[in-house]
């Protein structure tokens, strides 16, 4: 937690304010000059602390409402400063059609995953990756899972895949057809056979089915994956995903297909082990100062508390500034663990309480959001400070903290909920050597003078 002692700077201009990004002169002359103050505030009390976040939510199709992702990370890597991250996609299938299995035998099966092509893939991609298949074997997939569940598979490989990854290069098939960028994993004969004996009355009915396959687990190989790759699911991109299923009956080649749907689970695990990590040393050992504040998706954010904001009882509060500088931590690799490209800003980071602040809220629906607000990573041209930094504008919502409408807090975090974030951030904290580099505030506000 981090005191700033307060330092006042009084400049003598008749302006009001735009509550957005800067000054405007909308009513200087409704007041005498005399009396109206313009006042800049650069330093305020305020508590910094490293949290643990409370979980996403991976899939839902419940009363409490509808999740279903179009797109899904598989990871695995060592990160230098969060230490072990997982990401592994786990999919419920259903059959494409009414198929009659009666006297077939296996021949092939595939597993498709079409790359997210709009994705920069994460960390040490660059090399050979090995991704295994299992069946999930739990005693119920839920409709309403979350990021840290866990779920049971079986012990015995059903397929796997070595392979370099190439997310943006198409597959020519012949002269005249290419296929979207796609993985495609063989499945062996223990897969194939399973599905092959099943009859037409669990075949021919969605629950029926699900109780005796409850779906595949996409696991990125410990030791053999290094890295992040995003799959999408959208149909507006390609058709490609899901399983191909070759079998012959009575010497006719078939092929079933059992695909992806918005109404049965499909979803991404995530495991954070933060075991000897930089981070964790944080978190469990708090200090007053904290030299480093720390942004992962899902796993860890910042508390903001401003703690005494008596000072501006009354006053219009014009334009409140953040300014958050990138660190160059002495372990971290920036150039291949790459910052989130932005952040957010919430009043409270449980289930059910993440909710914006206001200054993107109200500019949500237009997706105008980011030019008030603003939370985009950004060059910055002095040269002395951070290299790169986050500028975040939370006018309106200092003026609601101010007038007691909300409480005085806000949470600062990668993203309110998407689950196929991976990229995180260290930030140089209050108690950065170089004060620089620490965190700044700026509140330009108004009052009258009687």
């Amino acid at each position: 937690m981090k005191i700033i002692k307060s330092l006042l700077t009084v400049i003598s201009l008749g302006i009001m304010l735009n509550a957005c990004t800067k000054f405007e002169d909308v009513g200087s002359g409704l007041v005498d000059d005399g009396k109206l103050q313009i006042i800049t505030d650069t330093a305020l009390d305020i508590s910094f602390e490293n949290i643990k976040r409370d979980s996403f939510i991976a899939f839902q199709n419940a009363e409490g409402g509808t999740y279903s992702p179009l797109q899904h990370l598989i990871a695995r890597f060592q990160d230098p400063i969060f230490g072990e991250v997982q990401y592994e996609l786990n999919a419920q299938l259903v059959p494409g059609n009414s198929y009659n299995f009666e006297g077939a035998s296996f021949d092939s099966a595939f597993f498709y995953l079409a790359y997210d092509s709009n994705f920069a893939p994460y960390g040490n991609y660059e090399q050979q990756q090995t991704i295994d298949v299992y069946e999930l074997q739990n005693e119920e997939i839920p409709n309403e899972i979350y990021t840290v569940d866990k779920f049971q598979k079986g012990s015995e490989l059903l397929g796997t895949l070595t392979f370099y990854p190439n997310p943006t290069e198409e597959i020519v098939v012949d002269s005249s057809e290419t296929l979207y960028p796609h993985i495609k994993i063989p499945l062996n004969e223990k897969f194939g056979e399973k599905i092959l004996s099943l009859d037409t009355t669990v075949t021919n009915n969605v629950i029926d089915f699900l109780e005796e396959f409850q779906g595949l687990s996409i696991t990125p190989r410990e030791g053999s994956f290094d890295g992040g790759l995003l799959f999408t699911l959208n149909s507006n991109v390609t058709t490609i995903g899901g399983v191909e299923l070759h079998y012959t009956v009575e010497d006719e080649q078939k092929t079933a297909r059992l695909n992806f749907s918005s109404s049965v689970p499909h979803f991404t695990s995530i495991n954070h082990n933060l075991e000897g990590s930089i981070a964790e040393d944080y978190l469990e050992t708090p200090s007053v100062d904290p030299d480093y504040l720390f942004l992962q998706p899902g796993n860890i954010g910042v508390k903001l508390t401003f703690n005494d904001l008596s000072n501006y009882q009354g006053a219009i509060i014009n334009n409140v500034e953040l300014d958050w500088g990138i660190a160059g931590h002495p372990t971290d690799d920036t150039t291949i663990y790459l910052p989130a490209e932005h952040i957010f800003a919430t009043t409270g980071d449980e289930l059910g309480s993440r909710n914006v602040i206001s200054d993107i809220g109200q500019y949500l629906s237009d997706n105008l959001y980011r030019t008030f607000f603003g939370g985009v990573r950004q060059e910055n041209e002095a040269e002395n400070g951070a290299k790169t930094s986050y500028k975040m504008n939370i006018t309106h919502h200092f003026q609601r903290m101010v007038d007691g409408k909300v409480d005085n807090v806000i949470y600062i975090i990668t993203t309110p909920q998407d689950v196929n974030r991976i990229r995180r951030s260290v930030i140089y904290g209050p108690g950065a050597e170089d004060p620089l580099l620490r965190p700044k505030i700026k509140v330009d506000y108004s009052t009258i003078n009687e």
